[in-house]
């Protein structure tokens, strides 16, 4: 490790390490021989560490760049939110299966990265309203700002009448909407979703169709996709 840092010398560089092959010991080692104010390091799988060793890691990177990618399903709300308390002010925070969280701990997910860039991703398929607070995905994005990045993937599932108003509402933060176009069908009732979703688009708003060709989708469709795209 010494040996690679002294061949980098002053450029930039990112260190990725990844929470399911590395021991919480080797990224606490790698990190602690990081002096140098050149480098970001990029922890995947942080969910894969207990939350004590999580903890423990994201208090060694202290304030240095760093970014952290996790997922609910890896590590519960509850120990997430506790690393999110320990994370330095200059951590970048990813959350996958955000879907998967109360309204509530959504809430306090945003009052933890208060300062930093945080993502968000929701499954279109899987999402829920909260019993008790009402719409996640909704309330998610009106209160979230420019730091902050909301992705919908599988975004073919929700109801037009659900999605177009918060696509719509939207141009407070970084909504990133994803169709598998895999999924979508010729015989919607409600024409080509797609479409209606850019045509209320904001500019912060980015849409995306993945699988393209992977279905029975017409090639009609996807030229009036990108015709509406402009």
């Amino acid at each position: 490790m010494n040996d690679v840092i002294a061949a980098i010398g002053s450029k930039p560089y990112t260190i990725t390490l990844d929470g399911k092959l590395s021991t919480p010991a080797a990224i606490i080692d790698c990190v602690t021989k990081l002096t140098a104010s050149n480098f970001e390091l990029s922890i995947t799988n942080g969910g894969s560490l207990s939350v004590s060793a999580l903890s423990q890691v994201l208090s060694t990177v202290g304030s240095r760049k760093a970014s952290l990618a996790l997922d609910v399903l890896d590590l519960n709300p509850t120990g997430i939110l506790a690393a999110l308390g320990v994370a330095g002010v200059n951590t970048d925070v990813s959350i996958a299966s955000a879907h998967t969280f109360t309204t509530a701990e959504l809430t306090q997910v945003r009052q933890l990265t208060t300062g930093k860039r945080l993502s968000l991703e929701f499954n279109g398929r899987q999402l829920g309203v909260d019993p008790v607070n009402g719409d996640k995905l909704q309330q998610a994005v009106a209160a979230s700002d420019m730091q902050t990045t909301i992705t919908v993937n599988t975004a073919q599932y929700p109801p037009l009448s659900y999605l177009l108003p918060i696509i719509q509402n939207s141009s407070n933060t970084n909504l990133v909407v994803s169709y598998n176009g895999g999924q979508l069908s010729d015989t919607e009732a409600n024409g080509n979703v797609v479409v209606r979703g850019i045509e209320v688009a904001a500019a912060t708003t980015t849409i995306t169709v993945t699988s393209v060709g992977d279905g029975s989708y017409s090639i009609d469709n996807y030229l009036k996709i990108l015709s509406a795209a402009g």
